[in-house]
């Protein structure tokens, strides 16, 4: 019997010096957490940033466009009220003396009426300003026809000898930008 109570007594003794080993070892330090942020998102850049805007108070319109482009009035006639041409590398849509290197792009005009282009073949319809608009497209031009009030509509041409992707980016951005302001 007193080697039982001597191996318990040294087990218990050991068990205590152990447990005594364990409350002076100091804890492990708590490891760091790191957190990888979250990627903010890339910010979004208005590609007509840059761009002239022209408005027409008149008619209470306005949109953007390139500065590559040249802006020039056109004089009222009996298709339209007002009217002007975006031209590029600032030639005349009507060069009499170079009518090969005369780059006019787009032009855009008001006209009386409802600009209703359903006569001339199979039109698609879209969103221009808010207002509904129609396109129609043949081998010489894309025209977009935007009512705009009662009386009036917007026209914007697209001449499709200078088709290309640019362009037809340039396009989408400028009718992007069209605002009615009345």
């Amino acid at each position: 019997m007193k080697k039982i109570l001597v191996i318990t007594s040294a087990v218990l003794l050991l068990a205590a010096a152990c447990n005594n080993q364990a409350a002076v070892q100091p804890a492990p330090a708590p490891q760091p957490v790191t957190q990888t942020p979250a990627p903010a998102p890339a910010p979004t850049t208005d590609p007509t940033a840059g761009w002239k805007t022209y408005t027409n108070a008149q008619y209470g319109f306005e949109f953007k466009y390139p500065t590559s482009l040249q802006m020039e009035i056109m004089q009222p006639s009996p298709l339209f009220v007002s009217g002007l041409k975006l031209v590029s590398e600032s030639k005349s849509c009507f060069d009499p003396q170079n009518l090969a290197s005369a780059v006019c792009i787009f032009s855009l005009s008001v006209g009386n009426g409802t600009g209703n282009l359903s006569k001339l073949g199979n039109p698609t319809q879209l969103t221009v300003g808010g207002k509904q608009a129609t396109s129609i497209s043949d081998a010489k031009e894309q025209l977009i026809s935007i009512p705009f009030s009662a009386n009036n509509y917007l026209a914007i041409s697209y001449d499709n000898r200078f088709k290309n992707s640019t362009n037809d980016q340039i396009l989408n951005y400028i009718l992007a930008s069209v605002k009615f302001t009345k």
